[in-house]
């Protein structure tokens, strides 16, 4: 989990646990812990994250802590952006690539990470 710290808000910015252990609920636990030390240390707010509204289950998981939903604007420069991001995931790309990572040994997406840190990061 990373949590980013200013003045009084703690936001989660990134989640994530081992799919394993997925029946054992590893990511209430974090959040508990996390909600747990932002209180402790002070701080008045607890924000859970920008999350895509067409991500339900996420978006669920969150409003069972007893979130309250804000609708944050977003603004895209040159506009044809917009269009670009909203098709992403339905491309014929995006599925493909993403079936390639489901797929790919974690030896392979490592090295995958790593040259495109290189070039992007």
């Amino acid at each position: 989990m990373i949590l980013f710290k200013f003045r009084d808000r703690v936001s989660a910015e990134f989640a994530a646990s081992d799919e394993t252990y997925r029946d054992l609920s590893p990511n209430h636990f974090l959040f508990w812990e996390a909600i747990k030390s932002a209180y402790e240390g002070g701080y008045k707010i607890f924000d859970f994250g920008r999350t895509s509204p067409d991500n339900k289950s996420l978006m669920d998981f969150k409003r069972h802590w007893g979130t309250t939903l804000i609708d944050l604007p977003q603004y895209f420069y040159p506009k044809r952006a917009v269009e670009t991001l909203s098709n992403a995931e339905d491309s014929l790309s995006y599925k493909l690539v993403k079936k390639i990572c489901e797929k790919a040994p974690d030896y392979a997406l490592k090295q995958i990470g790593n040259l495109c840190y290189k070039h992007l990061g």
